[in-house]
């Protein structure tokens, strides 16, 4: 039998889709820019509060990640810190930990709300307990492991970089939006709106990924 062509709704999702990752994407990368500017403003006031260090970074990956309500912005904040000089690789590394155990945490919370609110179906707490289980499980070995390899400096020499090319087409996009933000606002808010934006990015791939259906 021929297939049938796609119906007018599914290309209209699927346009909408491609639509959404690619603004998405400019969006993602405006807020890398962003944070990596502003990352100075999130440095001074981690000094004021002494919080430094592996541990202090954990726990800041980790209350970030209760902000935001996922861990992968965290990780991805992260990693600007660490090249706009507001962390240090190892302060880096406990972050990005932090923001694992932070979303695994939140997933048992939601079980937990959703019970008290009457939802005994399968599985509504005890996901949240795995999901805890298996994070520590995994993350806290691997965490050490890393932690000693960065502190003996085994991957100093491993550089990645990025096209020369690339870099200038970004620089001639972005730098005109986060001069004129840097222009009106110090470093804290502009790191605010480049998380804002990063949640933002995250929730249009959010949309334009298929979603596991009941059925």
């Amino acid at each position: 039998e021929a297939i049938a062509p796609p119906g007018p709704a599914r290309i209209s999702r699927r346009i909408g889709q491609a639509l959404a990752v690619l603004v998405g994407l400019f969006i993602f990368i405006l807020a890398l820019e962003l944070l990596n500017s502003g990352a100075g403003g999130v440095g001074l006031l981690l000094r004021r509060l002494a919080a430094h260090g592996l541990v202090n970074a954990m726990g800041f990956g980790w209350l970030l990640a209760y902000v935001s309500m996922s861990g992968s912005p965290v990780a991805a904040t992260a990693l600007t810190l660490l090249g706009g000089g507001a962390l240090s690789p190892m302060e880096t590394f406990g972050m990005i930990n932090g923001s694992r155990f932070g979303a695994s945490f939140i997933v048992l919370f939601t079980g937990f709300i959703f019970y008290l609110r009457g939802v005994r179906g399968k599985g509504v707490v005890s996901m949240g307990i795995l999901s805890m289980l298996t994070t520590a499980t995994i993350y806290l070995p691997a965490m050490l492991l890393g932690a000693l390899v960065l502190r003996n400096g085994w991957l100093t020499g491993v550089r990645f970089g990025s096209p020369r090319a690339l870099t200038s087409v970004l620089d001639l996009i972005y730098d005109p939006i986060t001069h004129a933000v840097r222009g009106y606002l110090p470093d804290l808010p502009v790191f605010a709106i480049g998380f804002g934006c990063l949640l933002v990015a995250f929730r249009l791939f959010d949309r334009a990924l298929p979603h596991v259906g009941s059925s």
